[in-house]
């Protein structure tokens, strides 16, 4: 019973792959009948042939019970694996006898993965101003399949340029890693929202149709700030004035600030008179420039205190109030003068002095409590210049008047009435002064008349003198003293006050006697009799004489008797003569 019977028996050393490789087969084809087996022929579909390496003892005939082995390889490839078949290698035996092939097959899986990774990054990771941002998208197959069709899509740039990595195929191959580029412009937008900046890159190919996806992110370092710079046109003043205020406020930050609302704390309300582009929005780097104006008035000049006006600045991004302020000091000077005049700057006798003082407010502060005071009025009048506030305003003056009765004592003393007005008020303690003198215009005079009862006599007799001393100055005379050429003394009779003072138009009468004796007759001369007045102030004589003529009238009687008128004899007779001075002289030398 001829029986020509065979087996074949095919394994491969790796059962599944997931990338190229060389699969080697071995294949077994064992003489399982009972003839013997020439021309062995051994096919394979993948090898396409197959290298006997051992069984045969040489005579190429398998032998009953003999048992050939093959080996065979095949070289699968990437297209495999992109085909992701089952690579199934059948061998197929045929022999003289038996040429029906015998066969058997080893079977090796594909493993087939598609992958791939997306690497996105960006050249700045981190900006706070609008710049072109550049990313970098590596998209590498990190599968084993071949990946077709490769799509980028980016969020931002919307496309990518594909700058490295393609071999020209157009085919992501396994391992192979294509590099993109693409740009995206971040504005001043993307800065003012302050949203992190995700960008993603998505990427499908024919065998991956769900995106593989990866981001870069640029964080937006957000900074909203501004500054705010006042100033002011005046930085002293002295006066009231208007006051105007540049107050600029810069966006130093990145942020775009809408919103933008300016408070003045002395004017209220500022004007924006430059920088804003219309859109009423402070953009980044913009400056807008506000004027304000604020009115100084004389109450401010008063209190002294620096005028600090700040600016406040807020907007909708910035709540806590961005401020600087502009000061202004004031200079302040508290002054005024005082002007004394007198309506008589001579005087000579007493008199009602009415002296004007003027007060000026020659300062720039309002000048309240004003007090004068007036050495010798004691007080004064205000009589114009003050507006009913009783505060002696900048410029304003104030006229007073006072009196003073010039006495009898003043013109005596005949000093220069000096009169001098003090001014102080609640801001200048200092007193103020200024005075008006009247001088004394002093004559210190007298007359003295003096009067006889008797101007002529021709007899002894008393004579009785009045004298009149007058005082026709305008200064009392204390100290008056009178002596009489011929009374020696005279005796005041009338005009004295009882003061001993002969007073500006006080006279005083005086009387003195003198008898005139025989001899003032005898002699003949007249009787001049010479009054002499000093007082303290008049030292030099003031004289006055009256004068008494003597009417001399030298006369005599001679009579003769005798004491016979008639004889008519001799006799003696006598005679007696009788001389008779009837004359007002005496008579001597008689013969």
């Amino acid at each position: 019973n001829r029986n020509a019977a065979m087996t074949v028996e095919k394994v491969v050393d790796s059962t599944e792959i997931s990338a190229p490789t060389l699969l080697t087969y071995t294949i077994t084809v064992t003489n399982t009948g009972n003839v013997s087996l020439p021309g062995v022929v051994l096919t394979d579909d993948l090898a396409g042939a197959a290298t006997l390496t051992a069984g045969d003892d040489g005579d190429g005939i398998l032998e009953v019970g003999e048992a050939w082995v093959y080996t065979a390889t095949y070289n699968a490839t990437q297209d495999d694996i992109d085909l992701g078949n089952d690579l199934v290698n059948t061998a197929s035996v045929v022999t003289n006898e038996i040429t029906t092939p015998v066969t058997d097959n080893a079977t090796t899986t594909i493993n087939r993965n598609a992958a791939m990774t997306v690497e996105k990054v960006v050249d700045s990771t981190e900006i706070s101003a609008p710049g072109t941002l550049t990313y970098t998208i590596t998209v590498t197959n990190t599968g084993n399949v071949s990946l077709p069709g490769v799509v980028l899509t980016d969020d931002l740039a919307g496309a990518a340029t594909l700058t490295a990595g393609d071999d020209g195929d157009g085919i992501l191959e396994v391992g192979e890693a294509w590099v993109y580029t693409a740009t995206y412009n971040a504005t001043q937008d993307d800065i003012d929202l302050g949203n992190d900046l995700v960008n993603t890159a998505s990427v499908v190919t024919n065998e991956i149709t769900t995106p593989v996806t990866d981001n870069a992110t640029t964080t937006i370092n957000r900074n909203a700030a501004m500054t705010v710079e006042k100033v002011v046109d005046s930085t002293e003043i002295s006066a009231p004035t208007t006051l105007t205020y540049t107050i600029t406020v810069t966006n130093t930050g990145n942020v775009s600030l809408p919103g933008v609302v300016l408070t003045d704390d002395l004017a209220g309300a500022a004007t924006l008179t430059a920088g804003d582009d219309g859109d009423g929005i402070l953009e980044v780097g913009e400056a807008w420039v506000y004027t304000a104006t604020y009115n100084a008035t004389q109450d401010d000049i008063d209190l002294g205190n620096d005028l600090v006006n700040t600016a406040s600045v807020v907007t909708n991004e910035i709540t806590t109030p961005v401020t600087d302020n502009a000061t202004t000091t004031i200079n302040r000077n508290a002054a005024m003068t005082v002007e004394k005049v007198v309506d008589s700057t001579e005087i000579s006798t007493p008199t009602t002095l009415t002296y004007t003082i003027t007060v000026t407010n020659t300062g720039n502060v309002s000048l309240p409590g004003v007090v004068l005071t007036d050495d010798l009025a004691g007080a004064a009048t205000l009589t114009a210049g003050d507006d009913g506030d009783g505060i002696l305003e900048v410029g304003e003056a104030w006229v007073y008047t006072a009196t003073y009765n010039a006495t009898q004592d003043d013109i005596d003393l005949g000093n220069d009435l000096v009169n001098t007005a003090s001014v102080v008020t609640n801001e200048i303690t200092t007193p103020v002064t200024d005075n008006a003198t009247t001088t004394i215009n002093r004559n210190a005079a007298m007359t003295v008349e003096k009067v006889v009862d008797s101007t002529e006599i021709s007899a002894p007799t008393t004579l009785t003198y009045t004298i009149t001393v007058t005082n026709t100055g305008n200064v009392s005379l204390p100290g008056v003293v009178l002596t009489d050429d011929l009374a020696g003394a005279a005796t005041l009779t009338a005009g004295d006050d009882g003061d001993g003072i002969l007073e500006v138009g006080e006279a005083w009468v005086y009387t003195a006697t003198y008898n005139a004796t025989q001899d003032d007759i005898d002699l003949g001369n007249d009787l001049v009799n010479t009054a002499s007045v000093v007082t303290n102030e008049i030292t030099t004589p003031v004289t006055d004489n009256a004068t008494t003529t003597i009417n001399r009238n030298a006369a005599m009687t001679v009579e003769k008797v005798v004491d016979s008128t008639e004889i008519s004899a001799p006799t003696l007779l006598t005679y007696t003569i009788t001389v008779t001075n009837t004359g007002n002289v005496s008579l001597p030398g008689v013969v």
